[in-house]
């Protein structure tokens, strides 16, 4: 059974309580999620930095962090944060939703709508496939990059 590592960032104890119980493990399914919780803004911004979970759930507002969790992304991105991370809002407004995307968020979940267990398992599968697929596609451009500069190399001789 393959295992998939969440760390929720939230307040709101009742929220993650909620979204650990959604994410628990259905019989039959071939998917475990591990969940874990943190409130403390540097604790946060360290496990982002270094990647320590396969995917993030960081709350829009976290408390006692004098930032939000779009300029904790921000900061956690220019930090070296490749994870994905879904942005968890009860704010109806789009705004924050294309706001999120330029962030760097995976994706965004609102609250009142997202939290049930099939979109939240949903949102997370495909953050964590897209994530991967992603570095997959990393992983053949930097390997085409070093060939064309082997290349390169070589017609200089």
């Amino acid at each position: 059974m393959e295992t998939t590592h969440v760390l929720v960032v939230s307040g709101d104890t009742d929220q993650i309580d909620e979204i650990s119980r959604l994410l628990e493990t259905t019989p039959g399914t071939s998917r475990r999620f591990h969940v874990e919780a943190l409130t403390e803004y540097q604790e946060v911004l360290r496990a982002l930095v270094r990647n320590t979970h396969d995917v993030f759930i960081l709350d829009q507002k976290i408390p006692e962090s004098p930032l939000t969790a779009l300029e904790l992304l921000q900061r956690a991105n220019a930090g070296g944060c490749s994870s994905p991370v879904l942005v968890l809002t009860s704010l109806p407004d789009e705004d924050i939703e294309w706001a999120a995307d330029d962030a760097g968020a995976a994706g965004f979940l609102h609250r009142d709508l997202d939290i049930n267990e099939r979109t939240l398992k949903h949102a997370l599968r495909y953050a964590v496939t897209h994530f991967r697929q992603l570095q997959e596609m990393q992983e053949l451009l930097s390997g085409v990059q070093r060939q064309l500069a082997e290349v390169e190399r070589k017609l200089r001789r």
